[in-house]
Order: structure tokens, then sequence, then C-alpha cells
């Protein structure tokens, strides 16, 4: 029997990466309100910064910024709160709609940037399917501008996590462990012999770092990793950015359009650049196996892929190993977020292992 660890943001987070999206839009943007202070351009009595996410001009500055806006605010709230102000004198214009979008949702101190494109994509292609005659052409249509703000985050979000990972990542002992561990009866509904030992173990690794590669070591013969969604600066295995989810109502609706702008982002497109999926195929087709979900929040926007890997006839057990922090778990949200990306409801309830035989990817410290 094989075993398939699934490895989300939750496991670089775990190994004390700064990885999260939220991270990258905080990091983001105080940068930015760094740039503007500290290598702001003078043209006459003006101060200007510009560039691709904003435009900015205030007069002798920080002079006529209040110093309570600097004492109190950070990063996209800095810059909000000036552009709300009524000093006529200074001008914040935001270029990116998009980031201003998952800025506003990182506010609240979680977003999924996938997903929010999903959803501005749906919005957008409903408004603009409304407004434009099919016998019109638009110079950039909102979709395009879309596209245009998407990208732009990607290449910034690669930047980022490429300054916030490092070969110096120190393997934790307890995952490694749990990664390794001998199959458990209880955790199958099926009887399997009680000799059943792990044949080969893969990593699915929906990150694009490569913090599980230092798992692999020692276990080069028995242990493989496919990074789905590419690896940062690897031309060969590029990046992708996206949305996954062909089993929503709104997808079917959006290949009728039969417009291919549309589906730019669309992760089963993008999976064909590679063969990092064909692997996986073979992978689940050569024979049965248990999964780990070690901090992955199997959100709809991987939802093709999860629901094939779910409800494969190989699939025999699917373990979460959840995030525990001040007493309080995320299992029973993973569960519910598993739930969305299964058809057969009764298969799921057979596969997923109890809380009760659960256990934290990481324990906490006392």
């Amino acid at each position: 029997m094989y075993r398939i660890i699934l490895i989300g943001n939750g496991f670089d987070l775990a190994h004390g990466l700064k990885t999260s999206y939220k991270h990258f839009i905080n990091d983001f943007w105080e940068n930015r309100k760094k740039n503007v202070i500290d290598n702001i351009k003078r043209d006459g009595d003006n101060y200007f910064f510009i560039d691709d996410f904003i435009h900015f001009r205030s007069p002798l500055l920080p002079s006529t910024i209040p110093q309570e806006l600097h004492d109190n605010e950070r990063g996209y709230k800095w810059f909000k709160k000036l552009s709300q102000s009524k000093n006529n004198n200074i001008m914040v214009i935001f270029k990116n709609d998009f980031l201003v979008n998952i800025s506003e949702k990182a506010l609240n101190n979680w977003v999924d940037i996938e997903e929010e494109y999903y959803l501005e994509l749906l919005k957008k292609i409903e408004k603009e399917n409304k407004s434009i005659s099919k016998f019109e052409k638009v110079e950039q249509s909102e979709i395009g501008k879309l596209h245009y703000d998407f990208k732009k985050i990607q290449d910034e979000l690669e930047i980022y996590l490429s300054k916030e990972t490092n070969e110096d990542t120190i393997k934790n002992e307890s995952i490694y462990n749990h990664i390794y561990s001998d199959f458990i009866k209880d955790e199958f509904l099926d009887y399997f012999a009680s000799d059943e030992k792990i044949d080969h173990s893969v990593f699915i690794n929906f990150n694009y770092t490569r913090t599980a590669e230092i798992y692999l070591k020692n276990k080069q013969n028995t242990s493989l990793i496919i990074n789905i969604h590419g690896s940062l600066n690897d031309e060969d295995n590029p990046i992708i950015f996206g949305y996954g989810d062909e089993k929503d109502d709104n997808f079917t609706s959006i290949e009728k359009l039969n417009d291919n702008d549309y589906l730019k982002f669309i992760k089963s497109f993008n999976y064909s650049k590679t063969n990092n999926y064909r692997d996986m195929l073979s992978f689940i087709n050569s024979g049965e196996y248990q999964i780990f979900i070690m901090g992955l929040s199997c959100g709809t926007s991987d939802g093709t892929l999860l629901n094939q890997i779910f409800e494969h006839e190989n699939c025999k057990s699917i373990k979460i190993f959840y995030h525990k922090e001040n007493g309080k778990d995320d299992y029973l949200n993973t569960y519910m977020n598993m739930s969305r990306n299964f058809n057969n409801k009764k298969k799921m309830r057979e596969l997923i292992v109890s809380w009760k035989n659960s256990l934290p990817l990481v324990y906490e410290t006392p």
C-alpha cells in the first residue's frame, strides 16, 4: 500500500516560514510605504511615487501627513487612510484593483487569493456579457484588466516567496515520524493485513516552496515529490496560479461562452505545461493508498484535482493532521472544506479518519 502526503501552506507555516497570502500582502504594502517615504522623487515642490500598483503625490512629505497616521497605521491601511484624506494636496491612486480587493479581505485576517480571483472573474464575465454586444469589441475589457492585475500579483508573490524561503529550514522530527509511521488498522474501514507496510510515499506539494524536500532524506528509494503547482524560479516547472474547480456549475457556463480569454488562469489547462499531473495520475492508478493531509486547507480552488484523488477507487483512508493553537484546532473546518470536493458523501464518511484518531501536525509547546 502507498501513502500520499498532501502538502499545503500550513506545512510551511509549521516550519516558521511567513508564506501565507496575508504575510505576502502585508509585506507588499509595508515595502511600498517604505519606498514612498525613503525613495520619493521630487519634482518642484511635489513628491511623487509611481509604479504598477500605486500613484502617490504629496507636497513636502512627510510633514503634510499627520504624525498619528505614521504611528498607528501600517501597510495598506496607511495608504487607504491617505486616499481618504481631505487634504487635496495628497493624491493616492490605486492602480491594481484586484490587489485592493484582496487587501481589504486581508484586513479581516484571512484571504484566499485564488478563490477571490474566481469570484471576481464571475462578476466581470456577467457584467461584460450583459453590457457588450456580441458584435462589439472593446480595447481592454474588465476581464483583461483583471488578468493583468492578477498576473502582476503572481509575479510579486514569486519574488516575495523567494525571499522568505531558505535552505536552512530544519526538519521537524514529529512531522517526519508522522510521514513514515506504520499503517494503523483503526484508520481504515476495510480490514487490511496486520503486516501491511508502506511500499512508497509520494508528496504532492501544493506549495511553490521546496520545504517538503527535507523529508526525502534517507528515503530516496521509497519516496518522491511532485510539485504540482510548480516551483519558484523554475522555467521547466513554472508556478501555476489560478482556480481549479471544474465541478462548479459556473465553470460549465463559462466554457459555453466560447471565449478562451476567460479560461486563462484555470489550473486544469495550465497543468498541461508539465508532466506533473500525469505523474500524479500514474501514481494513484498504480495501487491502493492512504492520504495524509498536512497543512492543506482543501479549498475549492483545487477542487478538481482533490476530487480525483479523494474519490479514486484506490483511496482507502484520509487522515487530517490538524493545526492546533491555544487549545483549538481546525480539524472540523478542514473536514467541511474537503466535503465540497466530494460528490459521494457516503464515501467521504467512510474514508476520513475521525478527530479522535487524528493528530495535530505539530504538538503545542507546553
